[in-house]
């Protein structure tokens, strides 16, 4: 349901999904945030996708390798190579080695500029 909803673009209503989830005392895995995320950040709502990924943990849900990795490319698909190489630092603790991710990122921004 999550997945058709971002199809759609209707991210109150996958918002509604998780939520709904959680009432009825299912844990939504990060899969599912991972394709509401996703969703987000194909549609160039990457700042809506931030707030979700930084909601994750209060929601008792950790982000894993394809939600850093997904935020991180929404952001630079958006033209928002530094912010994302800032949110890949923060995340890592200074540690991701973002040097070579954030230049590739940024040459292929400046190619299809």
């Amino acid at each position: 349901m999550i997945a058709g909803f971002c199809e759609e673009e209707e991210f109150e209503g996958a918002l509604e999904v998780l939520r709904e989830m959680k009432r009825r005392g299912c844990k939504p895995e990060v899969v599912s945030y991972n394709i509401l995320l996703m969703g987000m950040c194909r549609a160039g709502q990457w700042r809506n996708a931030r707030d979700l990924f930084e909601d994750m943990p209060r929601r008792g849900c950790r982000p894993d390798v394809v939600t850093y990795r997904s935020l991180f490319d929404g952001m630079c698909a958006a033209g928002e190579v530094l912010a994302g190489g800032n949110q890949l630092d923060e995340v890592s603790g200074g540690t991701a080695g973002r040097g070579e991710i954030e230049l590739g990122k940024l040459m292929d921004f400046l190619r299809h500029s």
